[in-house]
């Protein structure tokens, strides 16, 4: 997540839609209160920079009490690194989650209520097939080949309380709570994974921001090459993406693109 006062604007972090990579992007815009929850080491790794506020914030009180906990369990961290674990231990409570890249609508609204209602809101969305596809090798790729299969994957997406021993289940496991609420679309724009770069142009140029000098970076495109193969789909597999999503693929309007 990422929220902007200088071009007011937030945006919604959804998982497995290239957010990393606009949140490495968006970091170049960033003024010096500006809020990146999460994403450091992608935005400092693709010419990114820290800004006064997660400065402050590390070394405040409650920061620094962090990071001596944190400097005892990491193994030589990385400073992208320490700062994002600091920022767990700030915006966890706030967020009401661990994943705090990744805070459900509601949790930002709360959160952060004027800047909610005064600011532009966007995300970026991937088509179901392929997000499914995606997250089944991410959440595997430390696990040895076929211990967990695809359709096993998506069955535990489906039924919360199937037994999840690898911890494969993302968090969340969908990313509709992520920029819905009471199941409501509430950001304002909306890009598209396949269209990415033009869309992201297109919707930042609209709340303002014209320098947008280079191309976009692909914070995890190398993460994995098995996500970009197709799985091979049975009638089982399409019903289950068809329920795990279904909200996604009925509910969009291209209005809102």
């Amino acid at each position: 997540m990422l929220i902007s006062h200088r071009y007011r604007f937030i945006f919604l972090h959804n998982r497995k839609a290239a957010g990393s990579s606009v949140t490495a992007f968006l970091n170049r815009l960033m003024g010096p209160n500006d809020l990146q929850v999460g994403i450091w080491r992608d935005a400092i790794r693709y010419g990114g920079r820290y800004n006064r506020r997660i400065v402050r914030e590390t070394l405040s009180r409650d920061g620094l009490r962090a990071a001596g906990y944190y400097a005892r369990k990491l193994r030589a961290p990385r400073p992208s690194r320490f700062v994002e674990r600091v920022q767990e231990y700030k915006y966890a409570p706030i967020l009401h989650t661990t994943n705090i890249a990744h805070p459900t609508a509601a949790a930002v609204r709360d959160a952060f209520p004027h800047e909610w209602e005064a600011y532009w809101k966007f995300c970026v969305v991937r088509d179901p097939y392929e997000k499914a596809i995606s997250d089944y090798y991410w959440m595997t790729r430390k696990l040895p080949r076929g211990q967990v299969t695809f359709t096993e994957f998506l069955k535990r997406l489906a039924d919360p309380k199937r037994p999840d021993p690898e911890r494969v289940v993302p968090n969340p496991p969908t990313n509709w709570p992520l920029y819905t609420i009471d199941d409501e679309i509430v950001a304002d724009r909306i890009c598209r994974y396949t269209y990415l770069e033009a869309d992201l142009v297109r919707v930042l140029r609209e709340i303002g921001v014209d320098d947008l000098e280079g191309s976009l970076p692909r914070a995890k495109n190398a993460a994995n090459k098995k996500s970009e193969r197709a799985c091979e789909w049975e009638k089982e597999d399409v019903d289950l993406v068809k329920l795990i999503y279904r909200q996604e693929l009925t509910s969009h309007d291209e209005s809102y693109f």
